[in-house]
């Protein structure tokens, strides 16, 4: 743990995306450069390996010896407390994005300088590998600045490879055919997402049919909520309803919802939408962020499940899935599969704006 700091001694703080000297992610650090690092602040990311420490100390080859002099991005005038550099807890355990309470307070109030510099600071994307034999997951994280609240919309995207059994490609597939793939484990992660402290998503299984030619795909998936409940869900190819896209947390202030589309392997992309409240000038965080973090749960009314994600709806024009802003302004979330199975994505940088929400609208499908 950090050693206290007397209030009002700036302290430089780390980039939610950077847990040790050259990490990063790729829209911070794509070459693994030497970047500023506080290795006293907490880290629920790396843990402290024989490796990790000799990171420390030793320089890559491809770097030559002279380093240049790092400065923080992030500093902060809050106490080290554990209220104020516990992060929110991680959506997917392969995706090294960790924010705390002195990140919101920094954007909230930076000492009278705009917030555009510490939105582009704590917005982050990257691909990683789930595990040796997984796909790779791309995630992005971008946050918004409204006049009233901070809000943060995560996006993972992985593909899952079809169960083609002999066969080598969809096409080489017998006439008839009928494969399945357990995608849930007792052991790895890889296809759970704990969407907030109160709820998990969970891909089941993904089931492949080929008859007569035809080839239809279904996946399971199932939702665990706080309460105990577990709701389940079926994906059909066939069938253009998808059915998880509208969620909504009753207990914090979370909308998320999951997609799946049929390509050369099937596309998952799970988006997550959170309100991570207002923090008072001295650093006292509302029941949202407490919320969040998994502290005293709140009860949300109903008519606002969905906003998060209406807000976000209204910055990109309407169109929240492909994230085409409007006038070409705003985010641009670009994603296809690449040439290998793989996702390609474009990340455009989010500027602050006023942004006004339609309460017009109902909320979409929700889970208590």
């Amino acid at each position: 743990m950090a050693s206290p700091t007397p209030r009002g001694e700036p302290w430089p703080g780390n980039l939610p995306c950077c847990h040790g000297p050259r990490d990063g992610c790729a829209a911070h650090n794509p070459n693994e450069d030497p970047i500023f690092w506080n290795p006293s602040l907490p880290s629920p990311i790396k843990p402290v390996t024989d490796g990790f420490l000799k990171s420390l100390f030793t320089t890559k080859a491809k770097h030559d010896n002279t380093q240049p002099e790092l400065s923080p991005v992030i500093t902060s005038l809050l106490p080290q407390t554990p209220s104020t550099l516990d992060p929110l807890p991680l959506i997917h355990t392969s995706v090294p994005y960790t924010l705390s309470l002195y990140h919101l307070h920094e954007l909230t109030h930076g000492g009278g300088r705009p917030p555009t510099p510490t939105l582009q600071a704590l917005t982050c994307h990257g691909t990683t590998t789930t595990a040796s034999s997984s796909p790779r997951l791309t995630w992005r994280v971008a946050p918004l600045s409204t006049p009233t609240s901070t809000l943060l919309a995560h996006t993972y995207t992985l593909p899952v490879s079809l169960p083609l059994g002999a066969a080598s490609t969809l096409a080489d597939t017998s006439t008839y055919s009928h494969q399945k793939l357990p995608l849930l484990s007792p052991i790895r992660n890889t296809y759970a997402f704990r969407v907030c402290p109160h709820a998990t998503m969970q891909l089941r299984t993904l089931t492949l049919k080929v008859s007569k030619g035809v080839a239809s795909v279904r996946v399971k998936y199932g939702l665990r909520t706080g309460l105990g409940q577990e709701i389940r869900e079926e994906w059909r190819s066939e069938v253009a309803r998808q059915p998880g896209e509208g969620m909504a947390c009753g207990m914090c202030f979370t909308d998320f919802g999951v997609g799946f589309e049929l390509a050369r392997k099937v596309l998952v992309t799970v988006r997550v939408w959170k309100d991570l409240g207002f923090v008072g000038v001295g650093g006292a965080a509302g029941e949202k962020w407490e919320a969040l973090r998994g502290g005293r749960a709140v009860r949300r009314e109903e008519g606002d499940f969905g906003r998060v994600r209406r807000v976000y709806e209204e910055v990109l024009g309407g169109d929240v899935v492909t994230g085409e802003g409007k006038d070409g302004g705003g985010v641009g979330q670009h994603e296809a599969m690449g040439k290998d199975g793989e996702v390609e994505q474009e990340v455009e940088t989010l500027d602050a704006g006023q942004v006004v929400v339609d309460g017009g609208r109902p909320p979409p499908p929700y889970t208590p």
